[in-house]
């Protein structure tokens, strides 16, 4: 780490031992008693000459130890997050330009050109989830160590092995469909305004706004939409929607990972976050969606009906997540701005986009 070597060298400089002439090194010549009548004559300009360096030595280490300060802190950030904490600087809108092969690049962008036929499709989320394109890593975002177990990400314990020994029981899920037409007793601090996308909507302008909208249990075994309609000028890093039990995230988005984009993530957070190309913070009502398939755990985010991003989840719940808007739980990371229509339909839109009707190697179709 360079921040401590900077604090050193600025420490020095602030002490004045920095120059060759106050290291205690003699002039030869300084006894003479001309040298002595030539120097009364300059030694006020160079006091003067020497203190304007210093100061500007001193204001640029100033300057780099900043910088090196807030690196330090981002890479903490980076290091173990809180769900849905930190922003995500290093991570680019073109998920396909950061080291993807060749083909699945292709893949991806007539995927998400909604060029692609079935069979292409079944191909991309095929080549996503296969072991060989994740070097190092497991499919549920755990890295592999020497032994071969998976370990989750920050913590080093042991991960279950994704296979068809893992049952996971069907959960009873119903469809959440909020209109955020009326106050009720679910809002706290939100604002009701009369310039919604269809009717009215809500505002989350006051500390602490909020609308807590109750049970929304999310698996990666069963399918789902999340629909939302957004409008802000926020660019930073906010929760605008969570549905969470404790650490155990079922979908999020957020804004700010990416400034001024929206991001959604799921059970995998701390690895996999689907992030828009387009910034949505031009203060104007944008649609939201993002929608997973069971059986691919792929997901794709579309921003005003274009295709975004796509990424494969892993498996995951969150059984007892209860959902909030404007904010997160547990953790304040406030929104502003407005939303609308939020839904959670407990199914796959556009199911051809995972390859649904395709036929499989074997020949059978999905």
């Amino acid at each position: 780490m360079l921040l401590a070597p900077a604090v050193c060298i600025l420490g020095a400089a602030l002490a004045g031992g920095c120059s060759d002439d106050e290291s205690g090194r003699q002039d030869p010549d300084e006894d003479r008693p001309e040298s002595r009548a030539a120097d009364s004559g300059s030694a006020g300009a160079r006091s003067d000459a020497s203190a304007r360096q210093q100061r500007q030595a001193i204001e640029d280490l100033q300057r780099r130890v900043t910088a090196l300060e807030r690196r330090d802190a981002a890479g903490a950030r980076g290091s173990r997050p809180a769900p849905g904490g930190g922003t995500d600087a290093a991570r680019r809108p073109d998920r396909g330009a950061a080291g993807e092969p060749e083909e699945t690049a292709k893949l991806r962008e007539r995927l998400l050109s909604g060029a692609a036929t079935a069979a292409e499709a079944r191909k991309f989320w095929d080549r996503l989830r296969d072991p060989a394109e994740a070097v190092g890593s497991s499919e549920n975002g755990a890295s592999a160590t020497e032994d071969g177990v998976a370990r989750s990400p920050g913590t080093g314990e042991a991960s279950l092995p994704d296979g068809p020994s893992q049952v996971h029981p069907r959960i009873s899920i119903e469809d959440v469909r909020l209109p955020l037409d009326e106050v009720d007793l679910r809002w706290s601090g939100a604002k009701l305004i009369t310039d919604g996308v269809r009717n009215n909507a809500a505002a989350f302008d006051a500390a602490g706004a909020r609308i807590d909208a109750g049970p929304c249990p999310v698996s990666s075994t069963e399918p789902f939409t999340l629909r939302a309609f957004l409008r802000t000028r926020e660019s930073g890093f906010c929760t605008v929607l969570v549905a969470r039990e404790t650490e155990e995230v079922g979908l999020m988005l957020t804004m700010g990972r990416v400034e001024g984009h929206v991001s959604f993530e799921a059970w995998s957070w701390r690895t996999v976050h689907l992030t828009s190309r387009n910034r949505v913070d031009d203060g104007y009502w944008h649609e939201i969606e993002v929608t997973y398939d069971p059986a691919t755990r792929g997901a794709i985010l579309s921003v005003d009906s274009v295709r975004q991003d796509a990424a494969v989840l892993g498996r995951g719940e969150a059984r007892s997540a209860m959902l909030r808007l404007g904010d997160n739980l547990y953790i304040e990371q406030p929104f502003h701005g407005d939303l609308d229509e939020v839904s959670v339909l407990r199914s796959t839109a556009r199911p051809e986009d995972f390859g649904a009707g395709a036929a499989a190697p074997d020949g059978r179709d999905r």
